[in-house]
């Protein structure tokens, strides 16, 4: 018997506001109207087959919407509703519909390889009965580029996306929804590939259709403007990625408020650029918020939250708090551990962050063996010749920079780069940012070599790239005059190196604000140039503006902060302070002894300076055993070990005796200009 026309139409028109609600991504409404038309379907429909058939429909609908939700366990429920009746009426169409949202289910748990064998199945069914330009394949292939593009795998994932984007346009034409989508999707690539032109430029293409099919509070259009914000994010434009990142946010806030999980995603977006501000406590706030919206959606054992956990660690890490931020990211460590079949790329990030955080501490054996690590995961999975292979021999090479092998520096700076070369054709050598940072990291070992030409050549070349990729107001493009500027100094050229100091200040003060700690290294360097120019007022004033910086930022505790004492310290030395001119150098070697106890290689020749202001006091005594300790920690700096427990805790005594020590005449007759200045010279600290 077949039903009434009135309930079909009644059944239809729910089936349009669910339409509407999933536009509009109401998800909660959109569940409400699928649990009426249940309702209705079993008390208007009596023919079994095609209740059946109804049914199946419906719960499938179900299914999509708790995925969208992120309730994942009640997805799955009603999929195997669904995908029962499916296979009941032996309906190939409907099981190939189940196995495509099987995928998307098992793609949210990020269970990825089960959820490629699902799209390969729904694949291999809908090319059975739709053929092959079928604008259903088109979602297919999104998907699956999407898996791949998470696996790393971006050449497959690309030729996924075109796949769709092919379809779309012979199908739809060029200014439809899906094309926009399409447009998004290849963009995604270019940006884990580095290619951030390409990819802002599909990021508004995309953008400019959803708008015009959508409007402006749509869920889809906050997506473009989350990803153009992460754009302007890597090309160090933090305003713009504010902008356009907090639009996201709004429209998230007010469009999903049922579905939170877009809403965290988008607190941890915000935190990254606040973090990038050196904007902590809002950059924590936002991490934190982010943090307790997906513990509650996913659970603790999810690859966001190890995600959130890395971003967290690297938030503790650009604050100095190194054994928090090594706990951050052990914790991210241990949850995709749980995954690591499959997100091998994954662990091999963490380890390169580990790394970076025991170097911060002076622990390079550790640092080395964590890149290494992550080194022999890349090669495994991805062969020799890709992106993070060669971010890990320049890792690597970094190492052997700040231990002073500057030979084994360079050989792991020219294997990056010639696997850099081979992956960037010859026409995209020059759009390619991870060679102008190369380039730049081989200018700073020529720098120490004394390579000076050498060196400016390489920062010229960087320099060249980087304005062309990310114009002339950038972060980057202000830390790179700064090393030009280290240059010119060493080359006693001080009235350019103050030229282009000023002009980096500039830069970097207009896009970070004044209270920044590339700003403060900035002024910190300035500095230098009064300092060598004999501007002693000048340079002191320049050193405690940069300390006053660095202290509101960082707290007292920190090694920036060391690095201003030790400034300040050398100022007053000059100015025969000498009293205070120890007290700064006590101050800087008393919070590198808290931070990182003997393992910093500023320590001996720091210890040698205050040696000096003890000796010519005629207190041999203290000088001697302060020279002797810093012979042996600068040998076994030198041969690339850390500093032992025992030289440590006669490190911790000796500070402790000279802070009790009496006060230091000021009378140092005996010590000559020429000393002090020689004393000096290896210690006054550049920002690199």
């Amino acid at each position: 018997m077949d039903p009434p026309s009135s309930v079909l139409q009644e059944i239809k028109s729910l089936q349009q506001c669910y339409s509407d609600a999933i536009y509009d991504g109401d998800f909660q409404l959109a569940q409400d109207k699928c649990m009426m038309m249940v309702k209705l379907i079993d008390e208007m429909i009596q023919d079994n087959i095609l209740q059946d058939q109804y049914l199946c429909d419906v719960f499938l609908l179900i299914s999509v919407t708790f995925r969208e939700l992120y309730q994942l366990n009640h997805a799955f429920d009603y999929l195997e509703r669904s995908e029962s009746l499916a296979y009941k009426l032996v309906d190939t169409f409907r099981i190939a519909k189940c196995s495509y949202n099987r995928g998307e289910i098992k793609a949210r748990k990020e269970l990825y390889s089960q959820a490629l064998e699902d799209y390969k199945l729904s694949l291999r069914l809908h090319l059975q009965i739709l053929g092959e330009h079928s604008v259903y394949l088109a979602d297919i292939y999104d998907s699956t580029g999407i898996i791949y593009n998470c696996q790393s795998k971006y050449h497959d994932a690309l030729s996924m996306f075109q796949k769709s984007l092919n379809i779309r346009l012979k199908a739809l034409g060029k200014s439809n929804l899906p094309v926009g989508i399409s447009y998004n999707n290849i963009a995604t690539v270019y940006f884990m590939q580095n290619k951030y032109k390409d990819a802002l430029s599909l990021f508004l293409k995309s953008v400019n259709i959803k708008l015009s099919v959508l409007g402006d509070n749509n869920l889809s259009v906050a997506t473009s403007y989350n990803n153009i914000g992460l754009i302007y994010l890597r090309q160090n434009r933090y305003d713009d990625a504010l902008v356009v990142c907090q639009k996201s946010l709004d429209i998230r806030q007010q469009a999903a408020s049922e579905n939170q999980y877009q809403v965290a995603r988008s607190y941890n977006n915000i935190g990254m650029i606040y973090q990038s501000k050196c904007k902590y406590d809002e950059a924590l706030s936002m991490y934190q918020k982010s943090l307790d919206i997906f513990l509650q959606i996913l659970g603790n054992k999810n690859l966001t939250i190890a995600a959130l956990y890395n971003n967290m660690g690297t938030l503790y890490d650009r604050q100095g708090e190194y054994e928090i931020a090594t706990s951050m990211y052990h914790k991210s460590l241990d949850i995709i551990k749980q995954f690591k079949d499959e997100n091998d790329v994954i662990a091999a990030s963490i380890y390169n962050n580990i790394g970076a955080a025991y170097l911060n501490q002076y622990k390079y054996k550790d640092a080395l063996s964590m890149h290494q690590n992550a080194l022999s995961i890349q090669q495994k999975l991805m062969g020799e010749n890709n992106l993070y292979v060669a971010e890990s021999y320049c890792d690597i090479g970094l190492i052997c920079y700040h231990q002073a092998k500057y030979k084994d520096a360079l050989d792991n700076y020219e294997k990056s780069l010639a696997i850099l070369k081979l992956i960037s054709s010859e026409d995209n050598e020059e759009e390619s940012l991870d060679l102008a940072r190369l380039y730049n990291n081989i200018g700073l070992v020529y720098f120490q070599l004394s390579k000076h030409e050498d060196a400016l050549a390489m920062y010229q070349k960087s320099l060249s790239m980087k304005i062309n990729l990310l114009g002339e107001n950038s972060v980057e493009i202000a830390i790179l005059m700064n090393n030009i500027g280290l240059v010119y100094r060493h080359q006693f050229k001080y009235d350019n190196a103050l030229v282009i100091y000023q002009k980096s200040l500039q830069i970097a003060s207009q896009i970070l604000g004044d209270n920044d700690l590339h700003v403060a290294r900035l002024i910190n360097n300035i500095g230098l140039i009064y300092y060598d120019q004999y501007r002693y007022d000048d340079a002191l004033s320049m050193y405690q503006q940069s300390l006053a910086i660095n202290v509101k930022i960082l707290g007292d505790n920190n090694l920036e902060i060391a690095r201003s004492y030790n400034n300040i310290g050398s100022v007053y030395k000059r100015q025969s302070k000498f009293t205070e001119a120890l007290s700064m150098y006590i101050k800087s070697l008393k919070i590198k002894v808290l931070i990182n106890g003997a393992n910093d290689v500023s320590i001996p020749r720091l210890c040698d300076n205050i040696a000096i202001i003890y000796r010519h006091q005629k207190k041999y005594t203290l000088a001697g055993k302060i020279n002797r300790l810093a012979a042996k920690i600068r040998n076994r700096v030198r041969q690339g070990d850390e500093v032992n427990t025992n030289i440590t805790s006669q490190l911790q005594k000796l500070l402790a005796e000279l802070e009790d020590a009496s006060t230091i005449s000021t009378s140092v007759s005996s010590m000559s200009i020429a000393e002090l200045y020689r004393s000096e010279d290896a210690q006054n600290s550049d920002s690199q």
